[in-house]
């Protein structure tokens, strides 16, 4: 039995899961402490940055999948 999941769509909801990852870190360690921590906010920062940065290869891997299948037919 094969799943009907592509590898671009595992890609793109792993991209999102590295935002909100990045995002929720920020906000436990800069909004919602009393103290915040510099360390844990650039550290979010560098999660955000890294999932857009998963979401823009996975959407460039997509497109050139595309025109390929596009020039093929």
């Amino acid at each position: 039995m094969k799943i009907g999941i592509s590898k671009y769509t595992v890609n793109f909801f792993v991209s999102l899961l590295y935002l909100v990852l990045g995002a929720l870190v920020i906000l436990k360690y800069s909004v919602w402490e009393d103290k915040p921590d510099i360390r844990f906010t650039l550290f979010g920062i560098a999660v955000i940055a890294y999932g857009i940065f998963r979401g823009y290869r996975a959407y460039r891997e997509y497109q050139t999948q595309k025109e390929e299948q596009d020039e093929m037919e």
